[in-house]
């Protein structure tokens, strides 16, 4: 059976899922035998521990019927695969003993699964009847919206002893008037379809019964291939899986048939790959020609908007005559095509299916098939069919037309399977060729599409919103939209309107924001005057030139590949219309229309234009400058308030000076286009910064999603959640401390400076890749692209603001190599050297790459200007004091990663990890910031992880003290008593001897105890 190309429905009773072990198994036997929808019965669960289980499994989708009340004998469950939960609508439930789930499929296909569990005890016979009705109601409701059913589960009710009642013509159980109510909605048993005497589902050691089914419509069983019925060995239960399967095909990738699309030249992209240097001679030259012929036209005009859009149209018309001669695309070569022998053996699986249908007890006794001459008209209706399968496969059919009903439906069954082993056996050959095709054409892709190699290799697949069907709210009631001609009109009336209503030009400005929209006096006019300068020959070249290759065209259907090969005499009309429009101040009419009319992308073509009434389309090159001019009033109105986080630091630069170098900034905000980070110091000014944003958003009508908030802390908060006034409306937020996490343009951080968060998103997301490409057949050069082009960067840009140790970043380049080492076929004894070095297989190394990235972030640090420039100084000179270093950590530093003791301070880790790299940074930019008034620093008579223990570096800092002779006598000789530094250095010694104190004491002293004479190999501290 070909598994991968069903659409495969189980049912199990699991006797119980309240086990963590038991719900592991059953979701195992999902997975090993590639179930796409398992059927749960019996499952004693209650629903508040239904919806725990599973939760945090991302592929699948569950939905629970339970019976609080009484849950140690009722519970249905449907556990699906999310590639066919998404087209899940509605679920209803009997509690604790049905479940219904709808699911709206391409082609409008409503495809109905109704979950039974029936009752096992006989003495609650009003029950099961009342459970009866509700079934025939919904199964009345769903026929009368042409759904195909699956009616499965648990009957609790024997068909066979049904069947054995009314051949005996006796009245049958009342239990098994299910049954009935199945047949009177034209329902069939689909085991009896593919098996004359189906298994016993449910086997005891005293008694065994057929008591778990799944019927269907009879319109639905020519979708089905087979159906069985197989023992769980993965877990225990005394029931049996049934299971069905369903050709996707049919029902999730149903095509239009015999409707084909007219052969347009118009929709034809040209195919450039193909267009060699004289084909593209012969363009320009056809371009000149009919250029030519309205020469007079664009030569003599005057300067108005009417000949700019004369200008145009001649322009667009002469590319579009002159297009015919380039090469065209010759439809979709991505599309696959099926062999002749399986559209063949599935056209017949189809009529033989219906021909069963047709076949059954029920059918034969309702159409009178045992009647000879009956018999023989639905045998001559069916002749040709099974005429030509059963010559295919050299059949004796002689004397068809005289068989009996029973003898017939033999015939058909034999055919049935030998088709469906045909089938399989056919698919199976075709899969295997187009694998082939696919790895050689992965091989030529690497050089020559790389996009469609990466899309191939890595299962990507465009991400896109099937709109066949919208849920719209009117007048407070929902309803659900299945015409797609009511859709696109919704769908263009959401896009209209969803950025909110334009703004009113006539509304008055109040307060501050009149300040801020007016315009500003220190801007003179004419600096602006050279840009309407008109464009130079050379200019437009070098920009035409410049323009990106492979992008889509436009409404003008004119591409940058046919600008750049136009030729001088169409160079020079565009040239002209460009300079004209520069002149009058205008574009052409169908330029404007193009920018204010849309039309909504839909999976089969787009809609209809519409005109957008506000908002900036954020896919044009313009957009990232009209967010700044649109923002720049509420940035510059918070800026000017000063409400911001304030960074402040007094700087010594002579120890026995009083004069300090005070540096102060104030940060409110980083902003790119429309997102938007306040950085404050309380919540109370945070607050008065929403209120402001809040104001700038009404005025403006923009709309914020406040879902979207989050909010970072590294202060200790009494309340896990606390409420914060956003101006007009108050939120309930739960801020996250330091230690956590949060986006920030798809980089990840904290303020704490922890990666593990980062790292273990890193780790998974090599390990994903390596998962994806375990199985496929590729060489060692398309996994050093995947690796050095794909997954490499991907890390690389989430692990921006961090620095990893040595140790982490040796585990995620070990999990690379490990699957390099194994899809190249090498021994992973392999030396790692061969790995990386560009003498080998050149695998970046991630240590490497984060160097480099480092430094080139310190550099653009160092060379920066501005606010950042005065940030980077703040931070630099921090770090100085918190080493105790008397010079700049730019010029000085020498500590490694592994002893670095410094925390929160991202330069220190980024200087680490230089040093251990051996890389320095040298520019005219940086300052040493040379600390005077000492001769030997603190920091050479003791290690740096020495300085920070015991608090020694706080003590140190806190009184000022850099150089070991501010502790010392003016002869050099002796250490000064701690109560003496007061006279000294003017330090407050009031208290016990700090433990910094007794700690130079032990570096200088031979014998505190005895005296305080400095040791003899400290002498050199006595010379000036």
């Amino acid at each position: 059976m070909d598994i991968k190309n069903t659409f495969k429905i189980t049912t199990i009773n699991v006797s119980g899922l309240n086990t963590t072990l038991k719900q592991e198994q059953v979701l195992n036997y999902m997975k090993i035998n590639k179930i796409s929808c398992l059927i749960v019965t019996e499952t004693k669960l209650q629903t508040a521990s239904a919806k725990m289980i599973y939760k945090d499994y991302k592929d699948i989708t569950t939905w629970w019927s339970c019976d609080d009340d009484n849950h140690f004998s009722t519970g249905v469950g449907i556990i699906m695969n999310n590639d066919y939960a998404k087209y899940v609508i509605k679920k209803d439930i009997i509690e604790g003993r049905a479940l219904k789930l709808t699911l709206l499929l391409k082609g409008k296909i409503r495809f109905t699964i109704i979950t039974i569990y029936n009752f096992s005890n006989n003495s609650y016979k009003d029950e099961i009847l009342e459970f009866y009705t509700k079934l025939e109601e919904i199964l009345t409701a769903e026929k009368k919206l042409k759904a195909k059913i699956v009616c499965i589960g648990d009957f609790n009710a024997s068909y066979d002893t049904a069947i054995a009642q009314q051949r005996a013509n006796r009245k049958i159980f009342w239990k098994d008037r299910i049954f009935q109510i199945l047949k009177k909605n034209v329902m069939i048993d689909i085991n009896l379809i593919y098996h004359d005497k189906p298994l016993n589902t449910w086997n005891r050691s005293d008694k065994k019964s057929r008591i778990d089914y799944i019927w269907v419509t009879e319109d639905l069983v020519p979708d089905t291939i087979y159906a069985s019925t197989n023992k769980v060995h993965i877990f225990e239960t005394d029931h049996s899986a049934v299971t069905v399967y369903f050709q996707i095909d049919d029902l999730f990738r149903t095509k239009q048939l015999f409707k084909k699309k007219k052969h347009n030249n118009n929709n034809l992209k040209v195919d450039y790959k193909k267009i060699d240097s004289q084909l593209w001679e012969t363009y320009a030259e056809k371009l000149g020609k009919l250029l030519d012929k309205e020469k007079d036209l664009i030569d003599n005009v005057e300067i108005s908007i009417k000949n700019i859009n004369r200008i145009w149209n001649t322009i667009r018309d002469t590319f579009k005559k002159a297009n015919n001669e380039l090469l065209k695309k010759k439809g979709n070569p991505n599309k696959e095509v099926l062999p002749k022998t399986i559209v063949f053996y599935k056209r017949f699986l189809h009529k033989l299916s219906f021909i069963l249908t047709n076949l059954t007890e029920k059918k034969i006794m309702s159409l009178n098939l045992t009647n000879y001459r009956e018999c023989k008209k639905f045998i001559e209706k069916h002749y040709e069919t099974i005429s030509e399968i059963c010559f295919k496969f050299a059949i004796d059919i002689d004397g068809l037309l005289d068989k009996n009903i029973k003898e017939f439906k033999e015939i058909v069954k034999i055919a049935f399977k030998l088709v469906q082993v045909n089938f399989t056996e056919e698919s199976k050959i075709y899969k295997e060729e187009k694998m082939k095709f696919y790895i050689q054409r992965r091989c030529e892709d690497l050089q020559d599409n790389k996009k469609r190699f990466l899309d191939s290799t890595l299962n990507r697949k465009r991400s896109k919103i099937v709109l066949d069907k919208i849920v719209i709210e009117k007048n407070s009631v929902k309803q659900l939209i299945l015409d797609e001609e009511l859709i696109e009109n919704e769908l263009i009336e959401h896009f209209k309107s969803f950025a909110g209503k334009k703004l009113n030009s006539n509304e008055t400005l109040k307060g501050s924001w009149i300040y801020q929209y007016s315009p500003k006096e220190d801007i003179n006019e004419c600096w602006y005057n050279e840009v309407i300068q008109p464009i130079s020959e050379s200019k437009w070249d070098h920009m035409i030139r410049q323009l990106a290759n492979d992008k889509a065209p436009g409404i003008s259907q004119i591409s940058n590949e046919m600008l750049k090969h136009m030729g001088t005499s169409m160079k020079s009309a565009t040239l002209k219309l460009a300079n004209l429009c520069l002149q009058v101040g205008d574009i052409p009419e169908e330029w404007r229309h193009a920018l204010f009319k849309k039309s909504v992308i839909k999976e089969k073509g787009i809609t209809k234009q519409y005109t957008s009434i506000i908002g900036i389309d954020q896919g044009e090159v313009i957009s990232p400058l009209l967010w700044t001019i649109y923002y720049d009033p509420l940035l510059a109105e918070i800026n000017s308030l000063q409400m911001g986080y304030e960074i402040d630091y007094c700087f010594k630069s002579n120890v026995q000076s009083d004069q300090e170098e005070k540096f102060k900034i104030n940060i409110s905000s980083q902003s790119y286009m429309d997102d938007v980070t306040w950085i404050t110091k309380s919540k109370a000014q945070l607050e008065q910064i929403l209120k402001i944003a809040d104001e700038f958003n009404i005025m403006n009508n923009i709309q914020t999603n406040y879902d979207k908030f989050e909010m970072i802390t590294n202060k200790k908060l009494d309340k896990d959640i606390i409420e914060v006034n956003f101006g007009s409306s108050k939120r309930m937020i739960k801020p996250l401390t330091s230690k956590e996490s949060v986006r920030i343009l798809g980089v990840w951080i904290n303020l704490d400076l922890k990666t593990n968060y980062v790292f273990n998103q890193c780790k998974d997301i090599i390990k994903r890749y390596n998962k994806t490409i375990s199985f496929k057949q590729i060489t060692d050069l398309q996994m050093k692209y995947i690796y050095n082009h794909v997954i490499i960067p991907r890390v690389d840009y989430k692990a921006q603001l961090l620095v990893w140790t040595n140790s982490q970043t040796e585990k995620l380049n070990s999990t690379c190599r490990y699957m390099f080492k194994r899809k190249a076929s090498l021994p992973l004894t392999t030396p790692n050297s061969i790995i990386h070095s560009s003498l080998g297989y050149a695998i970046k190394d991630i240590n490497t790459i984060q160097a480099q990235r480092q430094l080139s972030r310190l550099y653009n640090q160092v060379t920066s200007k501005g606010m950042m420039k005065d940030i980077f100084e703040i931070d630099c000179k921090q770090l100085q004091s918190e080493l105790l270093s008397n010079k700049s950590p730019l010029a000085t530093w020498n500590i490694s990663l592994k002893d670095l003791q410094v925390k929160h301070c991202l330069l220190a880790r980024v200087l680490a990890l230089l040093y251990d790299n051996m890389l320095t940074i040298k520019s005219s930019g940086v300052k040493v910031n040379q600390i005077q008034g000492g001769l030997l620093p603190i920091v050479e008579i003791c290690t740096h992880k020495e300085i920070f223990s015991n608090g020694i570096s706080k003590g140190l800092k806190g009184k000022n003290v850099y150089f070991v002779n501010q502790l010392m006598s003016s002869d050099g000789i002796r250490l000064l008593r701690y109560k003496d530094l007061k006279h000294r250095t003017k330090i407050n010694t009031q208290g016990r001897i700090p433990s910094w104190f007794k700690f130079i004491e032990t570096k200088l002293i031979e014998d505190p105890l005895k005296s305080k004479k400095i040791r003899s190999d400290k002498s050199e501290l006595n010379s000036d």
